[in-house]
C-alpha cells in the first residue's frame, strides 16, 4: 500500500508496470491520515481472492484527480497496463461486491468474457445451470427447423444476464424495464421468426422471453431491441 500525496500521475507508472489487478482507493486530503474499518476489511478481502492484485491508498487534492471522472473516496479496478479503470464504486458498497468488480477486472486483464470468470468462480452453478438448460432443450418444439443453441451456450447466457441484472442493482440503476419498453421488445418477439411460439422461446438466445423482456439490462442478440 503507498500512499502518496503530491503527485497523482504516480499511479500510471505502477499500472503500466504491473502484473496484477490494480486496486485504487482515492481519498481527499481531509480523510487522508483517518484508515476507516472499510478500509482494513477490503485489504483483508483482496487477500482471500483468488487472482492477486496490488493495493494502493492515493490521498489527493480534488483539483488533481488525474481520472476525467474524479469521485470522492472511491475505489478503482484497473487491468494491468490499462490505464482506463474497469469498474469504480464507492467504498461503502465495495466488500460486498468484490468477488463481481474483481471478475470485471480480471476478465479485462485475460481478455476473456466476463461469463468465463463467472463459469470459473461459480463451477457447480455453471454445471447446474447447464443441467436445467440440457433437459429444457429435450421439450418437444413447434417447429423443428427452429433449433436452439448448445446447452453450454444458453447457460453462459443466463450466467450472463444474471450478472449484467446484478450489475444494475450493484450501481442502482433500474432493474426492470418500464412497460412501455417491455411491450415494445414483446412486439418486436412476437414478429420474429426466431421465436418458438408455443414456449415463448428465442432460437437464437435460448431464453423465455416471457421473462428476459422485463429485465432492464437484457438485450436481443440480434440487436432488434435496439
Amino acid at each position: 500500500m503507498i500512499i502518496e500525496k503530491d503527485n497523482p500521475d504516480w499511479i500510471f507508472d505502477y499500472i503500466d508496470k504491473a502484473e496484477n489487478v490494480v486496486v485504487l482507493l482515492l481519498k481527499t486530503d481531509d480523510f487522508c491520515e483517518t484508515v476507516r474499518e472499510k478500509e482494513v476489511f477490503l485489504q483483508e478481502a483482496l487477500k482471500q481472492q483468488k487472482y492477486k492484485s496490488d493495493y494502493y491508498v492515493h490521498c489527493y487534492p480534488i483539483n488533481k484527480i488525474p481520472f476525467p471522472v474524479p469521485y470522492l473516496n472511491r475505489v478503482y479496478f484497473f487491468a494491468p497496463k490499462n490505464r482506463n479503470p474497469v469498474v469504480h464504486v464507492e467504498l461503502n458498497y465495495v466488500i460486498s461486491n468484490l468477488d463481481g468488480f474483481m471478475d470485471q477486472a480480471v476478465a479485462k486483464m485475460k481478455n476473456v468474457p466476463i461469463t468465463e470468470m463467472l463459469i470459473e468462480r461459480y463451477p457447480e452453478k455453471a454445471k447446474l445451470t447447464e443441467e436445467i438448460v440440457r433437459k429444457e432443450e429435450q421439450e418437444p418444439k413447434d417447429d423443428p427447423t427452429l433449433e436452439l443453441p448448445s446447452a453450454y451456450q444458453m447457460a453462459r447466457n443466463v450466467l450472463k444476464q444474471a450478472w449484467l441484472s446484478s450489475k444494475d442493482v450493484m450501481a442502482g440503476r433500474q432493474f426492470l424495464a418500464n412497460k412501455d419498453v417491455v411491450q415494445k421488445r414483446v412486439d418486436i418477439c412476437n414478429s420474429c421468426e426466431f421465436l418458438q411460439k408455443s414456449q415463448n422461446r428465442c432460437t437464437k438466445c435460448g431464453c423465455y422471453m416471457d421473462k428476459k423482456v422485463n429485465l432492464a439490462s437484457a438485450y436481443c442478440p440480434l440487436n432488434k431491441w435496439e
